[in-house]
């Protein structure tokens, strides 16, 4: 009895690619595969010159070849620098014109910083040429104090209120950034600028502090000793320059508000240096007064 055969499914296969030869070759079926590229690295591409014996160029492939025959000669680069236009195409009646009407407005621009209250802000270069000008000191005095007052006016306003929370030493807190530059102020080349600057030191020590009706605050007043300290360098660099100035008027308004804000609201510490140091030259011109009406009156016996 024959064996049974068993058979067994197998998995399709995909159809391979077969080969069909041409006549002579052996009739074999064969997988088909690519020719692998080979990587070549990049080359930069050859230029060809046209040759004597060569009619057309020859061409390479994936080589571009570039005729260069008809190109054009490099462009020489010259070191000698360009000669410079005329900006405007202006002539010269017509410079001068925009020069004036430049300067004009540059006037102009001067002038609104000085009557802004802007003079302390402005950059070094703008305080410069407010400085330089004609009666620059007595224009940034002029500055100075209305800056003084913008800064005052709304504190005092608060001051009145009992709601607000300012007090004096508030409103000699917001004094302080102005002393410097009452300092920079008497440096200036004006003949008159150490008078211009006391009368700004004056003018700040009325605005330091409120109604004197109202007493309050710790004393910590911040620009008291500061102020001190340049009234008595402004004085005696005034003394030295001039040894008869008069400081009498300068000394009596500061002795007087010295001694309202020392009775109303206790304050002691208002330009007290300055004051002292005002009083010795007093007491030593009325000093030698006197030795000088003595020495005549022995002459006159």
């Amino acid at each position: 009895m024959p064996s049974e055969i068993t058979t067994r499914k197998s998995a399709p296969m995909k159809p391979a690619r077969y080969h069909y030869p041409s006549d002579g070759e052996e009739q074999r079926p064969e997988i088909a595969t690519k020719a692998a590229r080979k990587w070549r690295p990049s080359q930069p591409p050859r230029y060809h010159y046209d040759s004597d014996s060569e009619d057309v160029p020859t061409k390479k492939r994936g080589r571009p070849d570039y005729d260069l025959s008809n190109a054009r000669p490099a462009k020489r680069i010259s070191t000698t620098p360009p000669s410079p236009s005329p900006a405007s195409g202006l002539d010269d009646k017509d410079s001068q014109d925009v020069i004036t009407d430049l300067q004009a407005q540059n006037a102009e621009l001067l002038d609104f910083i000085r009557t802004s209250s802007l003079a302390l802000k402005a950059p070094p270069s703008i305080r410069k040429q407010l400085e330089g000008s004609p009666n620059g000191a007595s224009k940034l005095a002029e500055a100075i104090k209305r800056a003084i007052s913008d800064v005052y006016s709304p504190l005092e306003e608060d001051f009145d209120d009992p709601y607000s929370g300012v007090t004096n030493d508030d409103i000699s807190s917001a004094m302080v950034p102005f002393i410097a530059d009452i300092d920079k102020l008497s440096y200036l080349t004006d003949t008159k600028s150490t008078d211009l600057a006391i009368d700004c030191m004056l003018f700040l020590g009325k605005h330091s502090f409120g109604q004197l009706e109202k007493e309050d605050g710790n004393g910590s007043r911040k620009s008291d000793v500061p102020a001190d300290e340049l009234m008595y360098r402004l004085v005696r660099a005034r003394r030295e320059a001039e040894p008869d100035w008069d400081f009498s008027a300068v000394l009596s308004e500061l002795k007087k508000t010295n001694e309202l804000l020392d009775q109303c609201v206790g304050i002691e510490g208002y330009f007290v240096r300055s004051i002292a140091k005002m009083e010795k030259w007093s007491k030593a011109s009325s000093g030698s007064a006197i030795d000088r009406d003595q020495q005549s009156v022995i002459v006159l016996d």
